[in-house]
């Protein structure tokens, strides 16, 4: 219905109405069309001529002043009426719909009215002998005027009967102007006039009805006629339109439809298109006819073939090699009807685009667009051989960039990514168009440059850390970046790019342990030191493996009450070749490699452990220190670990003190923090160990949630000797209590340093005058003996330098 309202205009326009097509609409939603109009005009016409002769014979019988009253109330009603309809007679808005619908009931129920009291002003007063004159005269004019009434006439008969009948009874009773007769002539002649005026109405009805269902049925024609042409012109226009070659085949697979794109490749090679052209000669002649080659033809058959056999609903796709090499996606589907819609899509751009867009992904960085590892042994291949040419130096620099990891977890890696892109835009900048810069790992990128003299190479590897060091906007914040890079140069430093490329790689790994902001030149020990290195952290995954890490226990005594307050867990490391490896060389090795989060994560659930043996064997319970890694808090997950660990060991977790060495506050990164404050909340005692050695900020003491700080042993050792030491061990002790810190003193080895500890407020001591760091058994046998109450000097065949702990 809304397509067939919305073609009304099309199909019927009215005058006046030619562009909107309203007069069809209104025949539908108002009932009236162009027959009902003219059928009320006909009868208002007749009902306004008998009406004339009606008044003009009463005038002359009865004179004017019988007739002037009922003739002024006439005229005003009929000119209502005619004026409403003229002002009505607009496009059918709602609005005007709903205001005809008024008058027309407002003129019916007038037009009842007057002639009702036309038969009580003239029938009652007429002569007895001019009765039936009038009555038929009456009559008439009553009939036409309801029929004028148009949809309405039932309403407007219901108002006109009773006047009409009221005169009538009162003729029949009177029995003085009219007789039996008379009035039975009269009665009849208002039921037939009443029935005429029925049957008028219910043709009306029908003939309204008829011309709605035929302006309905034309326009329902009209809209399928509509959309069959809307339809072709869209699907002409689809495909004309689409990016492919399209062709529709009847069930004998003869040529029906084709698009313009296929037209005109027929027209490139002079084929001729028509309506019913077999679809294998088309094929035929499209592979270069009777010149193609054999191996054509019988692909040719082929494919036909297929098409003639083919009964599955699913549809045909493959890919078609035309004789002059260009590669055509083919698509068929077949209709219910057995016709074929075949697609052929040339390709064979798109193809080469994914081949150089493939040979480019293989050859470079996704992210940054940036030459990969692999193109970059290539480029410095070709600048090896330009350098050996021109007589040239040629610097390989490897960048790292510091502390990316924290800002990738912290900030997301959008942030990362983003960084990232502008750091390898700044890189490329910097160094210029005759360099070669590759981003070779996530946080690590290669730049390869000539360069007249070691000096100039110096220069640049300066620039290029201090453009990494400029602040850049990402993302509405201020990063700072900072880097570490190892150059090599050749000639001196390496031949190929191999060794270029591992020389860089091992002066980088010297920059990082320097410092952030560093720049060293690649040099011969750095690789005999890297080797060994590497060495080690082969021999620490391989005594991980074999349990070669071992525990031992130095005690921790309160100096208040001189009983023991706790023991600091130290790793110990005997290899079946090397024998007993010094702490911190092994310490220093595992960190580099990061395997110290693996050899920590075993050792302190081991420390754990013994602590509930020693309850269980009926020691008094004390607390157990460990160190922590500044690894542990770059990673975050010790939290999590530490949780795990107390939970299956069963160890009281204030039981348990993680140390963490005052340098590795210095990032004071929030990744660290948050893993303290984890820490903290599992109700883990945390020490600073060896304060005032490291990042001494007032700050941090403040922020941390710590419970203790550890002197460092330097301060003790100087205690008896320098003064200043000794102001400095006694300023550290009251900082620590007034911030209500407790103090661990190392490495006490005099009682003239316990007498001055002791006068000085510290809490707790540590160090060889009460016992060497031992094996968990011996420290049984220790504690039982209360061999601290006598302390005195102690040394071992270890060495004071090796309470270095993990």
């Amino acid at each position: 219905m809304g397509i067939a309202q919305e073609l009304f205009g099309r199909l019927t326009p009215s005058t006046g109405e030619a562009n909107s097509g309203s007069g069809v609409r209104t025949a539908l939603i108002d009932g009236r069309g162009r027959g009902p109009a003219r059928c009320h005009g006909l009868t208002t016409a007749l009902s306004a001529a008998a009406a004339a002769g009606f008044i003009v014979w009463i005038t002359i019988t009865s004179g004017p002043v019988a007739a002037l009253p009922w003739l002024v109330g006439f005229s005003v009603t009929e000119l209502f009426r005619h004026v409403s309809r003229r002002l009505l007679a607009r496009r059918a808005t709602g609005e005007i719909v709903a205001m005809r619908r008024v008058v027309a009931t407002l003129s019916a129920v007038l037009s009842g009215i007057a002639w009702g009291a036309a038969s009580a002003t003239f029938l009652i007063g007429a002569e007895g002998d001019l009765s039936m004159p009038v009555l038929s005269l009456l009559t008439v004019a009553m009939i036409l005027a309801i029929l004028g009434a148009d949809d309405r006439l039932e309403l407007a008969a219901g108002f006109l009967v009773p006047g009409l009948l009221i005169p009538c009874g009162v003729l029949w009773v009177s029995q003085n102007v009219i007789g039996q007769g008379v009035a039975a002539t009269l009665l009849g002649t208002l039921a037939l006039g009443l029935l005429l005026s029925w049957k008028i109405a219910q043709l009306g009805r029908e003939r309204r009805q008829a011309v709605r269902e035929r302006a309905l049925l034309q326009a329902e024609s009209a809209a399928a006629t509509y959309r069959s042409t809307r339809d072709h012109e869209l699907l002409d226009y689809v495909m004309d339109g689409a990016n492919a070659s399209i062709v529709i085949l009847d069930p004998d697979l003869q040529l029906r439809v084709w698009n313009s794109r296929f037209a005109r490749e027929c027209q490139i090679l002079g084929l001729r298109l028509y309506r019913g052209l077999p679809y294998e000669r088309l094929i035929h002649s499209f592979n270069g006819g009777d010149d193609c080659k054999e191996d054509a033809r019988d692909a040719v058959g082929r494919y036909v073939d297929r098409l003639r056999s083919h009964c599955d609903e699913k549809p045909i796709r493959d890919e078609y090699i035309h004789p002059d090499g260009r590669m055509f996606d083919f698509r068929g589907v077949r209709t219910e009807d057995g016709c074929w819609v075949l697609s052929f899509t040339d390709i064979t751009e798109k193809r080469k685009a994914a081949a150089e867009a493939v040979i480019h992904l293989s050859s470079h960085d996704n992210l940054t667009g940036l030459p990969n590892r692999a193109r970059l042994r290539r480029e410095l291949a070709r600048a090896l051989v330009k350098a050996r040419e021109e007589g040239q130096m040629l610097g390989v620099f490897v960048v790292n960039l510091n502390d990316f990891k924290s800002i990738n977890d912290t900030l997301g890696h959008r942030v990362g990514d983003r960084l990232l892109v502008s750091m390898a835009r700044t890189l490329s900048e910097t160094v210029g168009p005759g360099a070669v810069v590759s981003r070779s790992a996530a946080d690590e990128f290669i730049i390869v440059t000539p360069a007249p003299t070691i000096e100039e190479l110096h220069r640049t590897g300066r620039r290029i850390l201090d453009a990494v060091k400029t602040p850049r906007r990402i993302e509405d914040r201020t990063l700072r970046v900072a880097a570490s890079a190892g150059m090599a140069v050749f000639p001196g430093d390496g031949e190929d790019p191999e060794a270029l490329l591992r020389a860089a790689d091992v002066a980088l790994h010297r920059a990082q342990r320097i410092g952030r902001d560093t720049l060293v030149r690649y040099e011969d020990r750095m690789l005999v030191e890297a080797e060994a290195r590497a060495r080690l952290e082969h021999d620490i995954l391989h005594s991980l493996d074999n349990d070669h890490f071992i525990l031992h226990y130095q005690p921790q005594i309160d100096l208040a009450t001189n009983q023991l307050a706790g023991v600091e867990a130290l790793m110990r490391w005997h290899h079946p070749e090397r024998g007993w490896v010094e702490p911190a060389k092994a310490v220093a090795a595992a960190e580099l490699s990061k395997l110290i989060i693996p050899l920590s994560e075993r050792l302190l659930e081991d420390a754990c452990r013994q602590a509930v043996r020693w309850s269980s064997e009926g020691l008094r319970p004390f607390r157990v220190a460990f160190n922590l890694s500044p690894l542990h808090l770059q990673e975050g997950g010790v939290g999590k670990f530490v949780r795990k660990i107390l939970k299956e060991t069963g160890l009281p977790a204030d039981r348990l003190e993680l140390e963490i060495t005052e340098s590795a506050m210095a990032s004071d990164s929030a990744k660290g923090l948050a893993t303290l404050a984890r820490l903290d909340k599992l109700g883990v005692n945390l020490a600073i160990d060896d304060f005032g050695t490291g990042y001494s900020s007032m700050s941090y003491l403040r922020r941390l949630p710590i419970n203790s700080i550890k002197i460092d042993r330097s301060f003790i050792a100087e205690l008896d000797v320098d003064k200043n030491a000794a102001a400095i061990v006694e300023a550290m002790i009251s900082l620590a209590h007034t911030l209500g810190l407790k103090v661990t003193a190392e490495g006490i080895e005099t009682r003239d340093q316990l007498n001055r500890l002791r006068k000085l407020g510290c809490d707790y001591g540590q160090g060889y005058l009460f016992a060497r760091p031992m094996p968990a058994d011996e420290l049984s046998a220790w504690v039982r003996r209360g061999a601290w109450l006598n302390a005195s000097p102690s040394r071992s065949s270890d060495g004071r330098h090796q309470r270095t702990g993990s």
